[in-house]
């Protein structure tokens, strides 16, 4: 660590550049000026680089710095992003200053990640053909942008517009999540040849994007007369399809039809036709039952397309699939070895498809996770009985010379932002990981802690945790407001640490946490469901769901009604994260608890299952003693 830094300077010889940094970060809120002037005097070193330039750039955000100042940081190449931000406010000020032409000359250069905001520059500063230039450029790569900026602006340049840049277009929105847009500016228009084509094609994915399938097939040619590239799209509609009819068991002859059409598609395809295809071929014979094309599918990617996003998703429930026929345990085998994070999963599938030993197996971790907890069920045991013995601790690891300095000169944030980047470029080791994390949730960022740990000690997150230090284990599942949790269990009969691991999968325990929902507080409650509660428990219509204990309270009633209408934690988890209604009609297909958490069709739920039972598990071990106290 001293090395990154050059080490600390000698005892007894002071270090000016030392003395000139710390005057800098002194004066950043009283004379932010004079801390920009400092930061720039300081001059570059080996050590604090990172720093400085990042609060030098905050300095001069502070105030209307003008163009010199600037000049003068982006002179130091600051990093992509600082200099992305610098450029524009370089503009800016050169702007107020009234050298327009060197602002302009500026925002033309602008790096590319600032290139939007360069141009929506450009249309308000620059002469008339360079602003026009920049419109067309928004018009067609960040329509959004230039549409909130003036409506006047765009209707000129899109009188302007040709075939193929309204296609452009039509697929930037789509790309910013705006495919109605896109498919409402296609609709009405009709072009000629290739153009026509690809109009066609675009306006088939936008209607995909904006939701509706039954358009996108409306304007594609039918499957004898498509292309390769026509016949993904077309299976994609019917994909689509099938999901919007799930778990309707009607839903397989959308997946069967999807399932035809990618298999043509992939006899002519190629690149990433050809991937496309093959993941609709995985995904659509799983769905459908046909478990051999589905399989020749998966084993097609693994060889030319290893790393498509979906690869782990759609190998789970194919293996899952699989394993519950039993009919090609070796293929079963196959993915798990590719597929080393649903291992266990596949494994509990095998067990309880006619292999008990791979149950026992499961069974006997000392902290278990979902299948660990399926397999003791299904065996008959207790699966509580092993006791966690952690490894002793780390003791954590002593800051380097520049976090320590900046950890008295400056504060904690800008010391733990300086360990974050010097950790960027390396594996932390399990010391440095429980100190770095420390110090992030001492600077308010517990998500920060979070990844700081999982990047040293990766095992955390599965039931290798059992063999992991014991501070960096009780790091990574924080403990707060454990009176409220504990008493709230007694009261609603749910297990404390099912609440704790719920807290700690929400909100890592912010009293304060907002979702974009607008859900609130530690356990993330909506205030329409946290209501009904609250009025029946005499707290109002109105609860303070950022006080912890209403807040835990109120959360443990809503899981443990949940519980009670469902019938297990699985399904009732499942309804926390997805909604009610919609865990209602997954049930009615799978009312085995068990069946319905594997086969739940989005990707963040059953994912949340996962986790929130293995944090359970894990909380129940590692903070066992805290169980003990009563409410």
């Amino acid at each position: 660590m001293l090395g990154a830094c050059g080490g600390a300077p000698s005892p007894g010889r002071p270090d000016p550049r030392l003395e000139v940094l710390e005057g800098a970060f002194a004066s950043r809120s009283s004379e932010p000026r004079r801390a920009a002037e400092l930061f720039a005097a300081a001059g570059p070193g080996a050590c604090l680089e990172g720093a400085r330039l990042a609060a030098w750039h905050r300095a001069l955000e502070s105030f209307d710095a003008e163009a010199g100042l600037w000049r003068d940081l982006i002179d130091e190449r600051p990093g992509a992003d600082l200099t992305a931000s610098a450029t524009l406010a370089l503009a800016r000020a050169l702007a107020r200053q009234g050298e327009l032409d060197d602002a302009i000359a500026v925002l033309t250069a602008a790096p590319e990640s600032a290139r939007h905001d360069a141009d929506l520059a450009l249309v308000e500063l620059a002469d008339p053909a360079t602003a026009a230039s920049a419109a067309r450029s928004l018009a067609l790569h960040a329509p959004a942008a230039l549409r909130r900026h003036s409506r006047d602006v765009e209707r000129t340049v899109l009188s302007g517009f040709d075939d193929s840049d309204w296609v452009v277009r039509s697929a930037a929105w789509r790309a910013a999540g705006h495919g109605s847009i896109g498919a409402a500016e296609l609709r009405g228009r009709r072009f000629g040849g290739d153009a026509e084509r690809a109009r066609r094609l675009e306006l088939a994915r936008c209607e995909l994007d904006a939701g509706s399938p039954a358009r996108a097939l409306g304007v594609l040619p039918i499957r004898a007369r498509a292309d390769a590239e026509e016949l993904v799209v077309r299976a994609e509609a019917m994909r689509r399809r099938g999901w919007g009819r799930f778990p309707d068991p009607a839903a397989g002859a959308a997946f069967a039809e999807c399932l035809d059409e990618a298999r043509l598609a992939a006899r002519s395809a190629s690149g990433a036709t050809l991937e496309g295809a093959l993941i609709l071929v995985l995904e659509c014979g799983t769905e459908s039952g046909e478990l051999g094309d589905a399989l020749n599918a998966w084993r097609a990617l693994e060889a030319a397309f290893p790393n498509h996003e979906r690869r782990s998703w759609l190998g789970r429930r194919l293996g899952v699939s699989l394993a519950r026929t039993g009919a090609d345990p070796e293929a079963v085998r196959g993915l798990a070895s590719a597929l080393p994070e649903h291992r266990r999963c596949l494994e509990y599938w095998q067990g309880a498809s006619g292999e008990p030993a791979r149950l026992e197996v499961l069974a006997a971790a000392p902290i278990d996770d979902l299948y660990g907890v399926w397999a003791a069920r299904d065996l008959g045991v207790d699966g509580r009985g092993s006791e966690w013995v952690a490894a002793p601790a780390t003791g954590g690891a002593e800051p380097g010379f520049a976090v320590a300095w900046l950890l008295d000169a400056a504060g904690i944030e800008e010391a733990s932002q300086e360990w974050q980047r010097q950790l960027a470029a390396r594996r932390p080791t399990a010391a440095e990981a429980v100190a770095a994390a420390a110090l992030a949730a001492r600077a308010g960022r517990p998500n920060t802690a979070i990844k700081t740990l999982l990047a040293g000690i990766p095992e955390l997150a599965s039931v290798g945790i059992a063999g992991v230090p014991v501070d960096a284990a009780r790091a990574y599942l924080p403990l707060a407001w454990n009176e409220h949790i504990v008493a709230a269990a007694s009261q609603t009969g749910l297990d404390p640490w099912l609440i704790a691991a719920l807290a700690r999968q929400e909100s890592t325990f912010v009293a304060d946490a907002v979702s974009p929902a607008g859900a609130r507080g530690v356990l993330q409650l909506l205030p329409s469901t946290a209501r009904s509660h609250a009025l029946t428990l005499g707290l109002g219509g109105r609860p303070n769901l950022g006080d912890p204990a209403v807040n835990i309270r109120l959360g443990a009633r809503e899981l443990a009604r949940l519980v009670r209408a469902f019938g297990a934690v699985e399904p009732a988890l499942a309804s926390y994260n997805a909604g009610e209604a919609r865990v209602r009609s997954w049930q009615r297909r799978w009312p085995d608890p068990r069946l319905l958490a594997e086969s739940l069709p989005i990707p963040e739920t059953y994912t949340y299952v996962r986790r929130v039972v293995f944090l359970a598990e894990a909380y129940r071990q590692v903070h066992a003693d805290a169980w003990k106290e009563g409410p």
